[in-house]
């Protein structure tokens, strides 16, 4: 049964400590105050307003993103690299979607399809911790926008 906002509204979320961001094939694979995710402890999750995906992508392997610490020593995605991309992709519907994560070391990048004609300019993305453990779950609430909110 596929997650809902709701789903990911009710779940606790938990605070790491350190930084968390989502270096992507549309800004920059380098972490930076542009893809960092910044906790809001009132929803208990990380939030990224306004990820252009307007521009040409930096390379040719397609629409992806990771969520990682700045030093890539803390990864959270599907599964681990070097899986197939199709065991590391999602489709964003027009309402959002939600996913679940996991703690992985080296993991795979996360590819992601938007609807046809969906005239998609930006990702609106939230990412909650959901264990308070070595290696957490997680969940991702993402949706996409056509103007800056």
């Amino acid at each position: 049964m596929p997650l809902s906002q709701q789903d990911f509204v009710n779940s606790p979320g938990f605070k790491l400590d350190y930084e968390v961001h989502i270096p992507n094939s549309f800004t920059s694979w380098k972490p930076s105050p542009e893809n960092q995710l910044v906790y809001n402890p009132k929803t208990q999750s990380y939030i990224l307003k306004n990820l252009d995906i307007t521009g040409q992508q930096i390379d040719s392997w397609g629409a992806r993103f990771k969520i990682a610490s700045v030093d890539w020593a803390h990864e959270f995605a599907f599964a681990k690299a070097h899986d197939t991309p199709e065991q590391s992709k999602f489709g964003i519907k027009q309402d959002g979607s939600v996913v679940k994560l996991k703690q992985i070391f080296y993991a795979s990048d996360i590819y992601f399809e938007l609807p046809i004609n969906s005239h998609a300019q930006y990702l609106q993305v939230e990412f909650k911790v959901t264990s308070d453990t070595e290696q957490p779950d997680a969940l991702l609430y993402i949706y996409f926008t056509d103007s800056i909110i």
